[in-house]
C-alpha cells in the first residue's frame, strides 16, 4: 500500500459523503443561513450547549442548576446536556462569536461524525467498502434521519451507537476483553452526547446479544451454547492479574464518568419523581402503520398521507425507504445461502427483535416491561430508537450491496451502482423542517428589549407569553436571561415542576402560584418570609392585574364546597376581552372583575369559569372550537384577574367570533340569568 494510500481517506465513501451532505443539510440550511428545526425546540437544544459554554467563560456560576425555572435545582437533569459534543460547539462559538453559527457547525459535524463511524464500524464487521458506504448512507442519511435530527438536534450526535454494537458483536465473536472495553467505552460517549441515544445504544445492544445467544444455540446446539460461555470464561482467567487489574480499573473508570453524568438525573427523580407512566408513552411507541409514514419526502408523501397514522403522527414518521429495503433483502436471500451465517442471523434477528420489543399492537407492547426499569423509565418518544435500527438495517443492506457487487457478471455491478444512485436520490428529496436564523437574531432582539436594565444579580425574570406560540415565548425568554446574566422563572423543557401551567399568557396569578409551589417543594410552605424573599427577587415583565399585595401576601387558592350564590353570577363582569390568531395559535384573553362580596373559589365541583365558544361567520358554534378558562388564585370582592386562553388548533373561520361567558362548572352559565356572553371578531 502506497503513503497516499494508506493516509488518504477512500475515495468512493468521501465522494458518497460529500454528495449526500452538500444535497441534504447543506442545502436545507442554505450553509449558515437557516437552522435545524423550529423556534422552539433547535433553539432549546442550542441553549444548553450555549449554557456550557457560559459556564466556562463565567457569563453563569452553575453547569448543573440552569438558570431556568429559579429556583428549582438540578433542572439540567430536565433535559439532556450534550456534553459529548459540546467541544464542537465550543470551537465553532470561540471562531465564529455568534450562538446561530455556532450552533449550525456543531449540527453539521454530527452529520458527518455518523457518516465516517458507521463506516468504520461496518467495515470491522467485514463489509466491503461499496457495502461500507451503503450502509453508512443509510444509517446517516436514511429518511428517518429528516424527520428527527431536524426537529430534535439533540439527536444528530448517533456516532457512538455504531462503534459501540459493533465492537460488542466482536466481542462476543471473538471473546476478547479490550473489545469489551471499547465497546463500553463508545456506550459512555454515546450517553454522553445524548440519553436518548445513549438508551437507544445499550436496548441495541441487549437485543444483539440475545440474538446472538439464539443463533449460537441454533445453529451448534445446547453444547455450542455452553463451550460459547466456557470460552467466554477462560478469555478472562487468561488475563492474568495485571489483566484483571486493567480491565477492573477501566470499567471502574467508564462506571465513574456514567455517575457523573447521570448524577442531576438522579437528583431529578428523587427530587421530582420524573418517570414516565406507560400511558404517556404508549403514544409515542411505533405501530405497523408508522413504518409507512415519511411526509416530508419528495418521492414517498403522496402514499405517506393516504395511511392512517397514529396520533403525534410526527413522531411516527418511521419509514427506511425502498432502496435501504431493497438492498436488506438481497442480503436477506444471501444469508440463507451463505455459510457460516451466524453474525448475518445475528444482525437480521436484532432487527426482528427490535421491531418486536418496540412495537404497541392496540394497548399492548413488549415494551412495557422495559419502562419499568431505571433510565428506560424517563424516556417518552421511543419511535425515535428508529435511529438506532438504522444501523441493523445498514448491515442487512450493506451486506447486499456487496453481494450485488461481487457478481462476477456486470449486471451485478449495475445494478449496485444504480440502486446506490437512487439510494442518495431517496435520501436527500426531502424538505425538512428550517428557519432562518435571522428569525433567531429577531427574537432574541425584541426578547431583549423587554428586559430592563440595571438589574440586580440575583433578580429573576419572568416574562409574559405574548400571543402565539407559549413555548417558543419561553425559550425567547431563557435565551434573553442567559444573555442578560441573570436567571428566570420561565422556562421550557422535557419536565415541568408541579404546579407550573404552561400556557398562562399574561394571567399574572401564575407567578404566585409559581412562588407557592417552589416553596412547598422546598418544604417552605409555611414561611412568610421566605416568601416575601423570593418575591422580592423576581422581576414580573409584561403582565397585566398584577396584585400588589402579592408581593407581600400570597393569594389563596382554595376548591369551594359549595355553589357560588346563582343571583351574584350577574355581579362577575368580563371586559377587556380580545381574541386573535398569531403564528397559527387562536388565543383569548379577558379581565374578569368579582363586584360582588363573595370570594370566588380558584377550583372545587361547580368552580365559576369563562366559557370560550368559537362560532362562525353566522355565529353557530363550531366544532371542536370550545374551551375553558379557570381562575389561577382565588378572586376577592373588589378584585380583577386577566385569564387566557390558547390553543394550536383555531377553529374561527373567516368572519369567525369568540364567545365569552361566565359559566359554573356542570351546573349553569351566566346567561342562563340573563348576563349576556361578550362576543369579539377574530382579528388575525
Amino acid at each position: 500500500m502506497s503513503v497516499r494510500r494508506r493516509f488518504l481517506p477512500p475515495v468512493l465513501p468521501t465522494g458518497a459523503l460529500l454528495v449526500a451532505f452538500v444535497a441534504l443539510p447543506v442545502r436545507t440550511l442554505g450553509g449558515f443561513t437557516n437552522a435545524p428545526g423550529d423556534l422552539q425546540d433547535g433553539r432549546l437544544n442550542a441553549y444548553f450547549l450555549e449554557n456550557a459554554f457560559q459556564f466556562l467563560t463565567g457569563g453563569v456560576k452553575s453547569l448543573w442548576h440552569l438558570g431556568i425555572f429559579t429556583p428549582y435545582p438540578y433542572t439540567l437533569g430536565f433535559s439532556d446536556n450534550l456534553f459529548g459534543a459540546f467541544p464542537v460547539y465550543l470551537l465553532g462559538r470561540v471562531l465564529t462569536g455568534n450562538p446561530g453559527y455556532a450552533f449550525d457547525l456543531w449540527w453539521y459535524v454530527g452529520w458527518i461524525a455518523n457518516f465516517a463511524a458507521a463506516y468504520v464500524a461496518l467495515r470491522w464487521l467485514s463489509l466491503r467498502e461499496i457495502g461500507a458506504t451503503v450502509g453508512a448512507l443509510i444509517f446517516a442519511f436514511a429518511l428517518p434521519v429528516t424527520g428527527f435530527s431536524f426537529n430534535w438536534a439533540q439527536l444528530d450526535y448517533r456516532f457512538g451507537l455504531p462503534l459501540a454494537v459493533a465492537t460488542w458483536l466482536l466481542f462476543l465473536r471473538e471473546k476478547r476483553w479490550s473489545l469489551l472495553l471499547a465497546s463500553a467505552g463508545w456506550l459512555v460517549w454515546q450517553f454522553f452526547c445524548t440519553i436518548y441515544v445513549g438508551v437507544f445504544t445499550l436496548t441495541i445492544m441487549m437485543v444483539v446479544f440475545v440474538a446472538h445467544e439464539i443463533v449460537v444455540a441454533v445453529t451448534t446446539g445446547l453444547p455450542g451454547l455452553g463451550r460459547e460461555w466456557r470460552d467466554l470464561w477462560r478469555s478472562l482467567v487468561g488475563l492474568g492479574s495485571r489483566g484483571w487489574i486493567a480491565l477492573g480499573g477501566v470499567l471502574a473508570a467508564l462506571m465513574a464518568a456514567m455517575i457523573l453524568l447521570m448524577w442531576p438525573y438522579l437528583q431529578v427523580t428523587r427530587l421530582y419523581g420524573s418517570s414516565r407512566s406507560f400511558d404517556e408513552i404508549l403514544g409515542l411507541l411505533p405501530r405497523g402503520t408508522s413504518y409507512l409514514l415519511s411526509d416530508a419526502s419528495w418521492v414517498w408523501s403522496g402514499f405517506s398521507r393516504t395511511v392512517n397514522g397514529p396520533p403525534l403522527r410526527w413522531e411516527h414518521q418511521l419509514l427506511p425507504g425502498l432502496i435501504p429495503i431493497l438492498f436488506a433483502c438481497v442480503g436477506l436471500v444471501w444469508i440463507w445461502r451463505s455459510s457460516p451465517k451466524s453474525l448475518h442471523l445475528t444482525m437480521a434477528l436484532g432487527l426482528l427483535g427490535m421491531v418486536a420489543v418496540t412495537l404497541a399492537v392496540e394497548d399492548h407492547s413488549l415494551w412495557y416491561y422495559l419502562s419499568k426499569l431505571p433510565l428506560f423509565s424517563a424516556l417518552r418518544a421511543v419511535a425515535r430508537i428508529m435511529l438506532g435500527m438504522l444501523f441493523l438495517l445498514a448491515y442487512l443492506a450493506g451486506r447486499g450491496a456487496d453481494v450485488l457487487a461481487g457478481q462476477t457478471r456486470a449486471w451485478g455491478r449495475v445494478a449496485v451502482g444504480v440502486l446506490s444512485i437512487l439510494l442518495v436520490v431517496e435520501c436527500v428529496a426531502v424538505s425538512p423542517s428550517v428557519k432562518p436564523l435571522s428569525q433567531w437574531e429577531q427574537a432574541n432582539e425584541a426578547t431583549d428589549a423587554r428586559i430592563p436594565g440595571g438589574l440586580p444579580k440575583d433578580a429573576i425574570v419572568f416574562l409574559a407569553q405574548p400571543p402565539g406560540n407559549p413555548y417558543r415565548a419561553d425559550v425567547n425568554a431563557m435565551w434573553a436571561a442567559i444573555r442578560a446574566h441573570r436567571q428566570t422563572l420561565n422556562g421550557y423543557t422535557g419536565l415541568l415542576p408541579d404546579g407550573f401551567t404552561p400556557v398562562y399568557g399574561n394571567d399574572c396569578a401564575e407567578l404566585p402560584r409559581r412562588v407557592l409551589s417552589y416553596l412547598s417543594f422546598s418544604h417552605q410552605g409555611d414561611d412568610p418570609a421566605a416568601y416575601q424573599a423570593l418575591m422580592a427577587r423576581i422581576v414580573p415583565i409584561g403582565f397585566g392585574d398584577c396584585d400588589p399585595s402579592w408581593r407581600t401576601t400570597p393569594p389563596t387558592l382554595t376548591a369551594s364546597t359549595s355553589e357560588f350564590p346563582q343571583d351574584k353570577l350577574k355581579g362577575l363582569v368580563l371586559s377587556a376581552a380580545s381574541v386573535g390568531v398569531t403564528d397559527g395559535w387562536g388565543w383569548a384573553q379577558v379581565r374578569l372583575t368579582n363586584t360582588t362580596s363573595e370570594v370566588v373559589a380558584a377550583d372545587g365541583d361547580h368552580c365559576v369559569q369563562v366559557a370560550v365558544n368559537t362560532l362562525d361567520a353566522s355565529g353557530r358554534p363550531v366544532e371542536g372550537g370550545y374551551g375553558v378558562m379557570g381562575l389561577r388564585v382565588d378572586l376577592k370582592p373588589g378584585a380583577s384577574l386577566t385569564l387566557w386562553w390558547l390553543t394550536n388548533t383555531p377553529k374561527a373561520p373567516p368572519g369567525g367570533s369568540i364567545q365569552l361567558g361566565v359559566i359554573q362548572k356542570e351546573l349553569r352559565r351566566a346567561s342562563d340569568v340573563g348576563v349576556a356572553p361578550v362576543t369579539v371578531p377574530v382579528q388575525g
